[in-house]
């Protein structure tokens, strides 16, 4: 046997000693907790997680909400092993709710769930969400100012949809006068005047021109969605056929997830329903992070405990139109390198990974900014099948991923790597998590000095001058194109937007023809 040996790091103020054989380290993806014997009381850990997907039989069994929320949280206490995990929760904080917004929901679920937490939090919108209240509260535990939270959000848009076709009522949640929470985020709104001039004021509207843009800067056909983002896409679907909890659990080859057909309708060219976020869903899900020393305490088994090593969070320049290029995020590439840095860790160590999947281009731009390879079937960059397919319960995604990441860490051991996004490429958020605890401590920061250093594009409302930089053309539910939003680049550099309802140019543009911006309009 080999003689045991102690190491010292240090997590701000808070010494951590841990007892490795021979005094080394645990590798990455070494295994669990088995070669820990002492923990840091400070150091963050994810001891119960749940997820749910709930479709109703008819009208009568109907979702909202408040009830899933409520459902997962005490799923989440079950599933750390300890009978007064949940008891503990100090802090409730969710997920905004697309389909809920009472003036706090924090506190109506601290009522439903009878606990008396002391810090009541909202997230802005943004599919990051999830991720920035993970960070917040492992950063709160390691400074040894909360010791458990509860992390819940839920959509249950499904359900809404089965109420109209029967003519009912949808369920309402409630929706009590209390005192507004804290929020944690940015709650600026996505989108630049000249965006909306144009008609982009949805998420499927824009991300297909991040798609066609990336196809323009490898020199490839605008004609249909990139193959490789269409195999992409596949493996997706695939990995979601095999998902319990998946929305969608029928997989698809590439050419049916691209081509259009009768269930399958154009949405924004290139993209199809199938490439897109699925928001009708009724889905909930929930994490519990406590410190090691109120888990220990909560007699929460080891074998439950998942710890959070680091994070990294950064805006793009805000709007899309500011960026210098449609095609790239410089955001992703400096919280990976962040990531990195502050973990010392290899991309190779990291074998399980969810990359946030609204739309193709979310995951192609972010393989691209990571070197991540996109073709790699061992590593298909999903857990859970992608909000297309496994569900896109509005902002609370990620918390899925993370319920996903944590189960498998439990039986896999190693790393796992989790990003979320908000708005149009906006903001993101990089989460690495681990069977073993972090070398040094949880790591939180942000790179947004270094992004805000990059250079933006001015917008201008009107120029003669512009080429085309990308486009995309919305289509009616019947299939009909019915009009183009045109980015394009003046000789100046300054970018504009052009629209137009033309057949003629419609028609040229998603068959790679050449036109003149010249018969287009301004917005």
């Amino acid at each position: 046997m080999l003689p045991v040996q102690s190491t010292t790091t240090w997590i701000g103020a808070s010494m951590v000693r841990v007892y490795v054989p021979g005094g080394a380290h645990p590798e990455p993806g070494s295994g669990r907790v088995g070669a820990v014997s002492d923990v840091d009381p400070l150091t963050p850990v994810l001891v119960g997680v749940s997820q749910l997907s709930r479709r109703p039989q008819g009208a009568d069994d109907l979702n909202d909400p408040a009830s899933l929320m409520v459902e997962a949280a005490r799923l989440a206490g079950s599933d750390s092993g300890s009978s007064s995990a949940l008891d503990r929760v100090k802090s409730i904080r969710v997920v905004e709710s697309l389909g809920w917004r009472p003036p706090n929901a924090a506190a109506v679920l601290t009522r439903a769930l009878g606990l008396e937490p002391v810090d009541l939090v909202l997230t802005a919108t943004g599919g990051n969400g999830p991720l920035s209240l993970l960070h917040d509260t492992c950063a709160a535990i390691s400074r040894g100012q909360l010791d458990a939270a509860l992390l819940v959000g839920a959509e249950a848009f499904y359900s809404r949809r089965v109420a109209r076709t029967h003519g009912v009522e949808a369920p309402e949640s409630p929706s009590d006068a209390d005192e507004p929470p804290r929020v944690i985020g940015d709650q600026r709104v996505g989108s630049h005047p000249a965006e909306l001039g144009v008609g982009l004021t949805v998420p499927a509207q824009v991300y297909p021109l991040f798609s066609t843009a990336r196809s323009r800067s490898l020199g490839d056909s605008t004609a249909a969605l990139h193959p490789r983002e269409a195999e992409v896409w596949s493996r997706f679907a695939e990995v979601a056929s095999r998902n319990p909890y998946a929305w969608s659990r029928q997989a698809y080859s590439a050419e049916e997830i691209a081509e259009a057909s009768p269930d399958n309708r154009m949405v924004a060219h290139p993209y199809t329903k199938r490439c897109c976020a699925n928001i009708q869903v009724d889905q909930g899900a929930a994490a519990i992070v406590m410190s090691a020393g109120a888990a220990e305490a909560a007699g929460v088994p080891r074998e439950r405990w998942v710890f959070p090593w680091a994070g990294a969070e950064a805006n793009d320049h805000w709007f899309v139109s500011e960026r210098m290029d449609l095609h790239s995020s410089p955001a992703i590439a400096e919280c990976w390198k962040m990531l990195r840095q502050s973990t010392n860790v290899d991309p190779d160590d990291i074998s399980l990974i969810d990359l946030y999947s609204c739309f193709p281009a979310a995951v192609a731009v972010a393989a691209d900014e990571m070197g991540l390879d996109l073709a790699d079937a061992a590593r298909p960059l999903t857990l859970t099948g992608g909000l297309a397919f496994a569900g896109g319960p509005g902002n609370n995604y990620s918390m899925h991923s993370l319920a996903t990441l944590v189960g498998r860490l439990r039986v896999d051991g190693g790393l796992g790597l989790v990003t979320g996004v908000g708005w149009y490429l906006t903001k993101h958020a990089l989460s690495l998590l681990s069977a073993t605890p972090p070398p040094e401590g949880f790591r939180h920061g942000s790179p947004q000095p270094r992004v805000d250093a990059r250079p933006k594009r001015s917008v201008v409302a009107g120029a003669d001058d512009l080429s085309l930089e990308t486009f995309t053309v919305f289509y009616d539910r019947d299939g009909a194109p019915t009009k183009a939003a045109i980015a394009g680049v003046s000789d100046q550099g300054a970018r504009g937007w052009l629209t137009s309802d033309d057949p003629r140019v419609l028609n040229a543009l998603v068959s790679d023809q050449e036109i003149s911006l010249s018969d287009c309009a301004l917005p």
